[in-house]
């Protein structure tokens, strides 16, 4: 039964579509929606796939206050349809896109990755309240040099850090009181770890070469000059000259 509503829905879309009325979209898409949600666990992949067709045409263009109730909706179903999730994590707006981010299972690390290279703090922000993190998604995001995010991340006990990562966290909470307690609090990178990794760091900073003036450079007859040989006149020099012609 599910199919055949599916089947009529879709049949009345073009003309949602044509219809042009915002308000007509909305219905539409609150019917589709639901419609999904009842037969979500019974839809194969192909079905899932028609659903996705279907909505990414009615999401298409919509406003942020259209599409925000439908990213809450999806972003715990894990049937939800994957290009669907991943366009309204794509929204530039955060309000649509951050119950994507922050809980979507179906979006791929390479897409948070992505995102987490260009999107604003608020969609940075959400991808730090994921469950969990990885290290090359923790370092994507500590790569845009973001205190806030710093401090969300530290909070995060499901986000795991390379070495390069907690080094950036650990210079970073020496002018940050709000994240050194942070760090201090995650059992499993003690602060007395962050501050071993930073001092190993230092050590093996190689060091800036020491600048020395060039050797003074000495003449062939220098080196013959015999040892018993009396140096030669003091030379004269303009001051001491004038002074001797000008006395009386």
């Amino acid at each position: 039964m599910a199919n055949i509503a599916a089947t009529e829905l879709i049949i009345e879309l073009d003309g949602a579509i044509k219809d042009g009325s915002s308000r007509r979209r909305l219905q539409m898409l609150q019917q589709v929606t639901n419609l999904f949600l009842i037969s979500a666990s019974q839809l194969g992949e192909r079905q899932i796939d028609v659903f996705g067709e279907v909505l990414l045409r009615l999401i298409e263009g919509g406003e942020p206050e259209m599409l925000a109730p439908l990213s809450m909706i999806l972003c715990g179903q894990t049937s939800a349809p994957r290009e669907v999730v991943r366009r309204l994590a794509c929204h530039e707006e955060a309000v649509v896109a951050a119950p994507i981010l922050s809980k979507a299972e179906t979006l791929s690390n390479g897409d948070l990755i992505e995102l987490a290279s260009h999107r604003s703090q608020h969609h940075l922000l959400a991808i730090s309240e994921r469950k969990s993190l990885d290290e090359s998604l923790t370092d994507a995001l500590l790569k845009r040099d973001d205190i806030a995010v710093y401090r969300a991340l530290a909070r995060n006990a499901g986000a795991r850090f390379s070495d390069q990562g907690c080094l950036k966290l650990a210079v970073a909470a020496e002018r940050d009181g709000d994240l050194a307690d942070a760090l201090a609090m995650r059992p499993a990178m003690p602060v007395k770890e962050i501050h071993d990794l930073l001092t190993r760091a230092t050590r093996a900073a190689p060091a800036r070469p020491r600048k020395t003036p060039p050797l003074r450079q000495t003449s062939p007859a220098m080196l013959r000059l015999p040892r018993s040989q009396p140096p030669g006149p003091r030379r004269k020099g303009p001051l001491t000259t004038t002074i001797r012609s000008s006395s009386p």
